[in-house]
């Protein structure tokens, strides 16, 4: 019984350090990901283009139909996903699962 109690309390614990840690750190992870759909442009000094455009996020990825944007393009919109949605809805599910708990 006693072991029951300690690892609910363990439980708890580490369900709230989790929502701590992703409370914090969600707005600069959520930047970051959504950076990677930015590109910049920059003038060209060959003649040749007029401009040159990179991933804001990583300069040296080109914007122009590369093979690496497009996997930067891939990768992030799983990440945007799992991160920026997928917490929003741990969250709902969290208060939902845990409502009535909050109201006493």
């Amino acid at each position: 019984r006693v072991y029951n109690k300690y690892k609910e309390s363990v439980r708890q614990e580490t369900i709230t350090t989790v929502f701590y840690l992703t409370f914090l750190v969600y707005p600069g992870v959520s930047q970051t990901i959504l950076e990677t759909y930015l590109c910049e442009e920059f003038p060209t000094a060959d003649g040749i283009e007029i401009f040159k455009s990179a991933l804001r996020a990583d300069y040296r990825l080109s914007c122009e139909d590369s093979k690496e944007r497009v996997i930067a393009l891939v990768y992030t919109s799983i990440m945007l996903v799992v991160y920026p949605v997928g917490i929003v809805l741990l969250y709902v599910s969290f208060l939902k699962r845990y409502h009535d708990l909050i109201l006493k």
